[in-house]
């Protein structure tokens, strides 16, 4: 859910002259691409490179108590940005983003309250300020990088770099063709931003960015489809999509004394119905001069992660920035993307920006577990890691058949040390939990993509593999040994800081698999010294039988 103080801000927008006033200057974006009548305000310049490049009118209202700077002749003035976004099988991602306008002298006309009109340097209480698509343009204006965002403050300004539609909101070309299969049943959106020094230095930041859904024509102009909507962009996918769900995060007091950054997440599970499930999430800095450096998820060591995907918006026209795609890994009971470089070895380096949405996703075979999600930031300053509860991959559903568990239901462990009754675990180690190993891949001997995956076990220790052919039950250790005649070791896995790690031999070829039709007990073992419940040192998962085809 949205805060409270945005909800208010949109219900007092949407019926003019409502009764309502933030302490102070407030800008917000009353109308995107559209003018106080409600007609579209959109421009489409031709392609360029494959490109096409968008601008949109944009009307901004004064809600708050005292006027806003607008000066022409000073940088005391609000810049606006401009991005356009794709929600498209279930991924909600950043298309383009265009440079800054430089806003000069506000009309403080009527259309959004009891306006009180000043001279064109400030936007008066109550008032409007209409810009039009040609006037919006971001070939006319500046660098966003020149923007210290949660703070508003900005002193140059510099053009675009390029010919053609530098500077200007652009979109790969294929990304919009509306006759493209791939597009087919994608939405749209377009937002528009104000950073504003006064309304931040009055803690008015969170309201200050609109969207609004607009459709694509046959020649991939863009229209209107719905009236603009007061909030962050990822508000528009919880709009067309009740199940996502939508969090705000704070960097609380970045810009000083009740002047936060700002940031929006949403994510989305879908059950696919074939034992696996898409996990995709979204991030927005809204107006974090710090900016974030990685995003990282709960992922189980055991859940197989597919079609792992990343999606930024790329800089243009002279911004600074490098390009470079983030980084994933998946291990230590987290999925992560994190950036290639760091704020000490590349300041310009690939983070996540004011105003910029990084989308980010997999399919696994975990179900959804709740666990805690985090971005670490990218400069320093008041934060370093900002969290919030999120669900991500539980443990693989894994293949084959589990038993031999140490919950009693196989016999006594040796100390008494059972683990919790249907938890599928040995039996309990010095972390508290059983070890759980479970097969992913396939059973087929042609195939031989049989993987086995521990967790839970003693972190930062050697494991092994075990193979046999027949079910015992035996008390050895401080678990049960699950199998027989003979024994054989297949490999050794030293385990992670998280007690997990995986098999990465041939199962087939180490275990001398002669052929289909054969079937075969797995079970690993780990050491425990130093405190495991029996004082034998080591312990046992339970087993997993695999019949070969």
């Amino acid at each position: 859910m949205l805060p409270p103080r945005l909800l208010g801000t949109l219900l007092a927008v949407a019926i003019p002259g409502a009764a309502f006033a933030q302490s102070g200057p407030d800008v917000v974006v009353f109308r995107v691409g559209e003018t106080i009548g409600g007609a579209n305000s959109f421009a489409h310049y031709t392609a360029v490179a494959g490109e096409d490049a968008y601008a949109f009118g944009v009307t901004a209202c004064n809600l708050g108590t005292t006027t806003i700077d607008w000066s022409t002749s000073t940088h005391d003035h609000p810049v606006m940005a401009q991005n356009m976004y794709r929600l498209r099988d279930g991924r909600f991602e950043q298309l383009g983003a265009s440079f800054v306008k430089h806003s000069f002298c506000a009309l403080s006309s009527s259309g959004c309250g009891t306006c009180q009109p000043t001279s064109c340097n400030t936007l008066g209480i109550g008032c409007s300020d209409t810009s039009s698509a040609s006037l919006s343009d971001g070939s006319l204006g500046g660098r966003r990088s020149e923007i210290s965002a949660t703070t508003g403050v900005h002193t140059t300004s510099t053009s675009p770099v390029g010919g053609g539609n530098a500077g200007r909101l652009t979109v790969a070309s294929a990304d919009v063709d509306p006759s493209s299969p791939a597009n087919a049943g994608a939405r749209y959106f377009v937002e528009a931003q104000f950073v504003a020094a006064d309304d931040h230095a009055a803690g008015h930041a969170a309201n200050n960015a609109s969207w609004r859904e607009v459709s694509i024509t046959p020649t991939r102009g863009l229209s209107g489809v719905t009236s603009t909507a007061i909030g962050p962009a990822l508000e528009a996918w919880q709009a067309v999509d009740p199940a996502v769900q939508l969090d705000e995060l704070l960097n609380v007091d970045e810009g000083g004394p009740g002047v936060h950054g700002y940031y929006y997440v949403a994510r989305r599970v879908t059950d696919n119905g074939d034992g696996t499930w898409t996990y995709s999430y979204a991030v927005q800095n809204l107006n974090s001069a710090q900016a974030a450096a990685s995003w990282r998820v709960p992922a189980s060591a055991s859940a197989t992660l597919t079609d792992v995907w990343f999606t930024d918006v790329d800089p243009h026209s002279g911004e600074p920035y490098d390009p470079t795609d983030w980084t994933f890994t998946h291990g230590g009971g987290f999925a992560e993307w994190r950036s290639t470089t760091t704020s000490t070895t590349d300041p310009d380096g690939n983070a996540l920006r004011w105003g910029s949405v990084y989308s980010f996703g997999f399919t696994a075979d975990g179900p959804p577990a709740g666990g805690v999600a985090s971005l670490d930031l990218y400069h320093p300053g008041v934060g370093s890691t900002l969290s919030l509860p999120a669900e991500g991959p539980g443990p693989g559903v894994g293949i084959g058949q589990s038993l031999c568990f140490g919950d009693g239901s196989s016999g006594a462990c040796p100390c008494g040390n059972l683990s919790a009754a249907g938890a599928g675990e040995g039996c309990l180690s010095s972390v508290g939990t059983g070890a759980q190993l479970i097969a992913q891949g396939s059973a087929s001997v042609a195939a031989d993509d049989l993987q086995f995956t521990v967790t839970q076990a003693r972190p930062n220790q050697p494991s092994m593999l075990l193979q046999g052919t027949s079910p015992i039950a035996l008390p050895f250790k401080d678990g049960i040994l699950c199998l027989g005649n003979p024994t054989e070791r297949l490999e050794v896995v030293f385990l992670d800081a998280a007690g997990a790690g995986s098999s990465s031999v041939s199962i087939v070829a180490a275990g001398q698999i002669p052929g289909p039709g054969v079937s075969r007990l797995y079970q690993q073992w780990f050491r425990d010294p130093g405190g495991s419940p029996c004082g034998t040192g080591s312990n046992l998962s339970q087993a997993v039988r695999i019949q070969f085809f």
